[in-house]
Formats: C-alpha cells, sequence, structure tokens
C-alpha cells in the first residue's frame, strides 16, 4: 500500500466518531500487527504523521480511539504494534515528538487504573524492544 492510500485510510477513520472509529481502527492495527517489521514501521509512522499533524481536539480524540484499540486487541498484536510503533515515533520529526509527550499523558490519565496499567505494560515493551 502506498503512501497515499494510507493517508486517506487514517484520514477516513479520522472522519469517524470517536467510539465509531475504534472497531476499525483494531483491523487495521491488527492488520498491520501481521506485516513485516520494515512494513509496519512504515504504515504506523504514516499513522503518527497524520495524527499528529491533525489540530489537537482531533488528535486527542484519534489518540483515545488508538488507546482503546490497543486495549482490545490480542495481547501479542497489541505489543507488536506498540514497538513498531514506537520505532516509527522515532523517525517522525521532533515537533510530532513534542506533541506526543504533551497530548498522550493527560489522555493515559482518564483511563480506569486496570487501563493505565495495560498501557504502561505496552509502552514498557515498546521501550525494551528498542534495546
Amino acid at each position: 500500500m502506498d503512501l497515499s492510500e494510507l493517508r486517506q485510510q487514517w484520514s477516513k477513520l479520522a472522519r469517524m466518531g470517536e467510539r465509531k472509529r475504534e472497531a476499525p481502527l483494531r483491523a487495521q492495527l491488527e492488520g498491520i500487527a501481521e506485516l513485516t517489521e520494515e512494513e509496519r514501521q512504515r504504515q504506523l509512522e504514516s499513522m503518527v504523521e497524520f495524527v499528529y499533524t491533525l489540530p489537537d481536539d482531533q488528535i486527542a480524540s484519534f489518540v483515545r480511539s488508538t488507546l482503546r484499540a490497543w486495549l482490545s486487541m490480542d495481547p501479542g498484536k497489541a505489543e507488536k504494534v506498540a514497538r513498531s510503533y514506537e520505532l516509527a515515533g522515532e523517525k517522525t520529526p521532533e515537533f510530532i515528538a513534542l506533541r506526543r509527550a504533551l497530548i498522550v499523558p493527560p489522555i493515559v490519565r482518564k483511563f480506569s487504573s486496570k487501563e493505565q496499567e495495560r498501557l504502561r505494560y505496552l509502552m514498557a515493551v515498546a521501550l525494551k524492544g528498542q534495546q
């Protein structure tokens, strides 16, 4: 899939309501989990760049949907995607990394303690995979 098609997919998801987006986003991420590491990172880098250039209110909504999608995924697939997502995020421009650092923590704090624990685990897996 070329980058233009990927942007169209992310754009279509962004136009959906937050809760309505979760199932198709989960399906998209589960499909990405089945790709090679190189292709996973390429597609997720496209996602990160798309999401973090949205207006702030749309970023927050998309991030909440993405986190919920990860929480509902098969744990092995979620871990694979989390590792690749973090690696892809490192390849993006600094302003995107800064936006991620500022936007994600307050969103995560609004999840239940059990969900936060699972998200922290996924992040630990992602960071460990980089070593």
